[in-house]
């Protein structure tokens, strides 16, 4: 009896135990005629984040405005850049929501990392402007010696970019084996 107080209670504690897991949020964006889909993948941390947190990543930009008419950003051929200047604003993750908070110095930037022309970007930014098009925008924008706004819209407050159902913490199957194993070894226990 005591050696399963002790396989419960060690149970327990991983079950309790906070361990940062990976996050996948679901973009689904529209910027005037355009649209960001597909997902970003985060490290795990909650609060303020920056480019170094995300591990993974497929977006798919489109816009006729886009040459071509846009392309995949994936973690193999983009890169992300971003500049937080303050703990509470610009990038901020939650359990279920990433989201971007348009106000201070911050920017982000989902962007193509090909030596050749266009350069496709997705870009948050407070200040300045995705491709001059005024202070805080959300924009698809491409490079090719200049800057272009293939899609550009104003953004204020805070903007949700993607969510992600609740996952099930990844103990919850070890805490009900363990229940199962206890109920298995009480009705051995009344049969013996």
């Amino acid at each position: 009896m005591r050696d399963l107080a002790i396989l419960l209670s060690a149970v327990v504690s991983l079950a309790c135990s906070n361990v940062a897991h990976a996050i996948v949020y679901n973009i689904n964006r529209t910027i005037g005629g355009g649209t960001i889909t597909g997902f970003l993948e985060t490290d795990g941390t909650l609060g303020s984040i920056d480019s170094s947190n995300f591990i993974d990543w497929s977006l798919n930009l489109n816009s006729s405005n886009l040459p071509d008419g846009g392309l995949i950003l994936t973690s193999s051929n983009s890169t992300v850049h971003s500049y937080i200047s303050t703990p509470t604003i610009g990038l901020q993750a939650t359990s279920s929501e990433l989201s971007f908070v348009f106000s201070g110095i911050d920017y982000a930037y989902f962007y193509a990392q090909h030596s050749t022309f266009p350069l496709e970007t997705w870009c948050l930014m407070t200040t300045g402007a995705c491709a001059a098009y005024g202070s805080s925008t959300e924009g698809l924008n491409w490079y090719d010696g200049s800057w272009h706004g293939a899609e550009v819209a104003s953004r204020s407050g805070t903007v949700i970019l993607g969510t992600t159902a609740v996952p099930i913490p990844a103990a919850l199957p070890l805490l009900a084996s363990a229940f199962g194993l206890l109920g298995f070894l009480r009705w051995r226990r009344r049969n013996a």
